[in-house]
Order: C-alpha cells, then sequence, then structure tokens
C-alpha cells in the first residue's frame, strides 16, 4: 500500500485537518467550535505545543468576546493552563511565553507570576528591551521603586532613545525624590 497510509501520516493529515477545522471555527466566531477541535485533535498529539497554544487562543477570542470580562473567568484560567502547557512542551518558543505574561501582566494584574514569566523570556530572547521596561512596571505595581527605576534603566541601555521609558524614568526618579523628602522632613 502507498506510504501515505502509514500510521504516522494518516494521524499527521488527521491533526492537520482538526488544526484547519478549529481555525475555520475561530473564523466563524465560533470559538466553543474551536476549542472542541483543538481539544480533540490534543487528544490524539498531546505532545504538540501548537495545538494548546491554537486551543488557549480560542479561549482568549471567547473571552474578549463576551460582555461580563473579569480576571477570574474560567476562560482565561484555562487559556493560562493552556499557554503553559505549551511553554513546558516547547520552552524555547517565546511566543508561548510572551502570550502567558499578556494574561499575567495585563489581564490577572499578577505582577509577581508576571516576574517569572520575563525571566523566562530573558533566557529565550535576551536582547529585547521591553521585557526590561515590563518587568519596570512589574515592579512599579508591586510599589518596589528602586527595583522599578533600575529595571528601566536597563531596558534604556538597549533603547537609549524610547520616549516611553525616558518619561518612566523621570516619573521613577520624581517619586523616588518625593519619598526620601517626605522622609527627611520633620
Amino acid at each position: 500500500y502507498p506510504e501515505y497510509w502509514e500510521p504516522q501520516y494518516l494521524l499527521g493529515y488527521l491533526l492537520l485537518g482538526m488544526d484547519r477545522h478549529g481555525t475555520k471555527q475561530i473564523a466563524n466566531a465560533d470559538y466553543e467550535g474551536a476549542i472542541k477541535a483543538y481539544t480533540n485533535a490534543i487528544r490524539l498529539q498531546p505532545k504538540e505545543s501548537k495545538l494548546y497554544q491554537n486551543r488557549a487562543s480560542s479561549y482568549i477570542m471567547w473571552y474578549n468576546s463576551s460582555l461580563n470580562r473579569h480576571a477570574n473567568d474560567p476562560k482565561i484560567n484555562l487559556a493560562i493552563k493552556d499557554f503553559e502547557i505549551a511553554a513546558a512542551l516547547d520552552p524555547h518558543n517565546a511566543l508561548h511565553w510572551r502570550n502567558l505574561l499578556k494574561l499575567y501582566y495585563n489581564v490577572k494584574k499578577d505582577y509577581r507570576q508576571s516576574l517569572l514569566i520575563i525571566d523566562e523570556l530573558e533566557r529565550t530572547e535576551p536582547d529585547k528591551a521591553n521585557y526590561h521596561a515590563t518587568r519596570a512596571f512589574c515592579y512599579e505595581g508591586l510599589g518596589e521603586h528602586q527595583k522599578a527605576l533600575d529595571a528601566i534603566k536597563q531596558a534604556l541601555r538597549r533603547s537609549p532613545q524610547e520616549a516611553s521609558f525616558l518619561k518612566f524614568k523621570r516619573d521613577m526618579m520624581q517619586l523616588l525624590q518625593d519619598k526620601e523628602d517626605e522622609e527627611a522632613a520633620p
């Protein structure tokens, strides 16, 4: 029989079909249908990080389409779980880590977890100034202003003309000066 009838080829064609079906469901804004398609594909190929990535993206699109959005929405938690699985399966793929960072930083406002993810991103993409800037914003969110200033200085070493980094640095320096003046006042 022909080579393309071999089990590994048939499984590949089946997975490709399920992946395409999920993509089609997304295009039709049928996010639940896309999630089902990716879930079925994951059952056949549980070590394929792209399938978890796509299912997580479907959860996020479904979340974004709802009117009642909040950080503890189960769709967000399921997306985080899938992105974490994808990152564990393919730890050198920065896309998985960046998506996790977006959820923890922007949606969950979990700055401690965001800092851990930034550590992973800096291992996969060490020359990105934006990671240092996001680290600074996390420290600001945690009220750790000196660490925020130190992190934004790191970002400026990589991208010295970035206006938003320069403004953040000025703001942090002013905030620290105000705190120092306040502590020195009788």
